[in-house]
This record gives structure tokens, C-alpha cells and sequence, in this order.
């Protein structure tokens, strides 16, 4: 089941640019600390970025995500690419999180 959506922008690099309120909850950070963190932060290894970054646009990207506190989650990732008025490349990026539903 995919429960919640959060939004964030990354340049090239992996250097977050900006993100939602929704992506902030979900992984601990105030709106104001985005600019300061990569999205390597969040991710359990450098080589999950690379791979996510090389991966087909808008195809979603199962990846394991942790947040501030260290908790790891499964969620699949949604790009597209984009290049700004200077040249620049930057990912637009949505994440939705896959919970397990409980079974009674």
C-alpha cells in the first residue's frame, strides 16, 4: 500500500535545492536545514543514489531510505530531469512510501 507523497528538487550532485512539508516530516528536517543535506543522507549507501540518478525517468525506483533518526523505509522514487535558464541539471523527485498493512 503507498501511503504518503513528498516532494524534494536535487541538483546533479545530490545536493538538496528545496523539498515539502511532507518530505520534511518524513525524514526530520525543517524546511529551513534542506539546503544544508544531500539526498546521500538519506540513502543507506552512496551507490543507491548513483543508481537512482542513472535509472529511467519516471519509471518508479524502489529504494530503502532512512530518516534523521536513522529509521530505514522502503519507498519508490519518481524522476524526471530538468535543466534550469543557467544549463544546469536538476531532478524533480517524488517519493511514495510503501507500508505494510496490518492483517487482522
Amino acid at each position: 500500500m503507498i501511503e504518503e507523497l513528498a516532494y524534494f528538487e536535487a541538483n546533479e550532485h545530490g545536493r538538496l535545492l528545496q523539498a515539502n512539508r511532507r518530505f520534511c516530516r518524513m525524514f526530520g528536517f525543517s524546511e529551513t536545514e534542506i539546503p544544508w543535506h544531500y539526498i546521500t543522507d538519506l540513502c543507506k549507501s552512496l551507490k543507491d543514489w548513483e543508481s537512482f540518478k542513472n535509472s529511467i525517468p519516471m519509471k518508479g525506483h524502489k529504494m530503502r531510505l532512512k530518516n534523521r533518526k536513522g529509521r530505514s523505509f522502503s519507498c519508490v522514487l519518481f524522476h524526471k530531469i530538468n535543466v534550469n535558464s543557467l544549463g544546469k541539471v536538476y531532478f524533480t523527485v517524488t517519493i511514495q512510501r510503501k507500508t505494510m498493512a496490518v492483517v487482522n
